[in-house]
């Protein structure tokens, strides 16, 4: 696959023509298959997403006049929705205002990651001081969540992950965050989390019987073995290779050796949609494994995951990417483009892990 083609010539030319609110503001973030605006209603998360995906394209492959329009019209609209201390709705109206809050750490951390990523575009003081509002208000929460009982349903491996992710962020533009990354880095390989038949990690600490979510665990390992190259902690290589290893026997014995979005050991084991995400970060943990390990069976998996995602997931003489199918492996008629998050930046991830390791002495 040619990372950067499919990137730039079939995934962001359907998203950068149809983003950008001219009348209100920001970014549309509730857009169909075929390319219309479906609600006017905005998530906040999603419009982090799309600023840092424009940013990180930006900041990898170069500025682009067309992508940084759309980088600073979502940072002005993130302005517009922020609430007192930093914090954000989780959704609003089509000028901003807010619709519904969550008390939780996800629009604060995908904002502070957005915000992080362009402020190296940008080189803007205001922006850094954004990112660092947003990510000390989701510290805030995220020390809720480690430490009150009224927060315990939250403490997830899944919060861990973004949390750690998030932090790598803006350790770049403001080192003393690194205390965050390694209490996260922690708290992620903390080993007490449940395991089930397959040996597959659950998804809370405190409950025996509770869902597993493969792209998290997948997403996870690719992270930790990117941030491994440079630290070489044998304990996350473990980590990554039995929790790599368990979700291959997990998938291979499915239908279709689709991956669910989340597997509940106390129910019935048949997905009845399957989502795209957690394939591409299958792809990404396997093709970077790969590299890392020198382990041909990684190899293997990565290919297969390929065929698979392009099998199910992608119509290629249609350049679409398709977000859901349903049991049989056939795609949802909704389900259309992709979206502006998980493939580009499983892309990116690709295309960086080949440049880093040809170049490697």
């Amino acid at each position: 696959m040619d990372c950067k083609k499919v990137l730039f010539d079939e995934l962001l030319p359907f998203w950068t023509e149809r983003l950008t609110d001219q009348e209100c503001g920001g970014v549309f973030t509730c857009i169909n298959g075929n390319g219309d605006v479906n609600a006017e209603k905005k998530h906040i998360w999603l419009v982090s997403r799309t600023l840092w995906t424009y940013s990180s394209v930006c900041n990898m492959y170069g500025k682009e006049e067309k992508y940084l329009e759309i980088c600073g019209q979502a940072f002005e609209f993130l302005k517009t929705c922020t609430l007192q201390d930093g914090k954000l709705p989780f959704i609003v109206d089509r000028r901003g205002r807010a619709i519904k809050t969550a008390d939780n750490l996800h629009s604060e951390a995908y904002a502070a990651m957005a915000c992080a990523a362009y402020y190296k575009v940008s080189g803007k003081d205001e922006v850094m001081q954004c990112a660092c509002l947003y990510f000390d208000c989701a510290m805030r929460h995220y020390m809720k969540v480690l430490n009150s009982p009224e927060y315990a349903s939250q403490n997830t491996f899944a919060v861990h992950c973004l949390v750690h992710y998030t932090a790598r962020f803006m350790q770049e533009i403001n080192e003393e965050y690194r205390y965050y990354s390694e209490m996260s880095l922690e708290n992620m390989l903390s080993g007490d989390y449940p395991r089930n038949k397959y040996g597959m990690l659950l998804e809370h600490k405190e409950r025996r019987e509770n869902t597993c979510c493969p792209g998290d665990v997948f997403f996870a390992a690719w992270m930790l073995l990117s941030e491994n190259v440079q630290r070489k902690d044998a304990r996350i290589e473990l980590f990554v290779r039995k929790n790599l290893d368990s979700m291959k026997r997990f998938y291979s014995e499915r239908e279709f050796g689709l991956i669910p979005l989340s597997y509940r050991p106390e129910v019935d084991e048949q997905a009845e949609v399957y989502r795209f995400w957690p394939h591409w970060e299958a792809l990404v943990a396997y093709t970077l494994a790969a590299k890392v390990f020198k382990d041909d069976k990684y190899k293997r998996y990565a290919k297969l995951m390929e065929r698979t995602i392009f099998k199910y997931f992608a119509d290629e003489p249609k350049k679409l990417f398709y977000c859901n199918i349903d049991a049989t492996g056939k795609p949802l008629d909704f389900s259309g483009h992709g979206d502006l998050f998980h493939i580009p930046r499983a892309l990116m991830v690709l295309d960086s892990v080949k440049t880093f390791f040809c170049n490697k002495p």
